[in-house]
């Protein structure tokens, strides 16, 4: 295990919202806003495009933009919360396979749903709200050091001496 790998579940909560295409329009006001100017409290916005679909991931304060612009038949929202999670440490630069070492297999072996997204500097992995407690316990046995930023950002759990402290 490398001691210098950490975790941060990151201050958001955030949704994930399935748009029409033939819908698209009617959010393209909030969207240009959310996404190209200051004028927005949101911290956290993802657009995809598929080939069936749009999908955009977005904090509270994004969704609160997009709410108004939207109707039960253009979206489908996820049931859950979203809270994503950054992996930091050296030796990470080298792809996705040290985050599928640290974080989606022991996540799937404990049968945790997750969303991957990546970005050019960062992948963040998204786990659902309900499943906090179990995501740390699963991952305590992975990571050394587990960070929750939502909580200033305190640290949830270390690694000392080979034994474990949750904090």
């Amino acid at each position: 295990m490398e001691a210098n790998i950490e975790l941060r579940l990151l201050d958001y909560k955030l949704k994930i919202i399935s748009i029409k295409k033939p819908s698209i329009h009617k959010l393209m006001f909030a969207i240009v806003k959310i996404a190209f100017t200051s004028k927005t409290k949101c911290s956290f916005f993802s657009f995809t495009e598929t080939n069936d679909d749009y999908s955009i991931v977005v904090d509270h304060y994004g969704f609160q933009e997009l709410k108004p612009f939207t109707n039960d038949d253009d979206i489908i929202l996820s049931n859950s919360d979203w809270i994503p999670m950054h992996l930091s440490g050296e030796d990470l630069q080298r792809g996705i396979s040290k985050i599928a070492k640290y974080l989606i297999i022991p996540l799937a072996d404990c049968k945790i749903s997750i969303m991957a997204i990546s970005m050019y500097q960062c992948d963040y992995i998204l786990i659902k709200e309900e499943d906090y407690e179990t995501v740390i316990e699963c991952l305590s046995g992975h990571i050394p050091k587990i960070y929750d930023e939502s909580q200033e950002p305190e640290l949830v759990f270390a690694k000392q001496n080979g034994k474990a402290h949750y904090v």
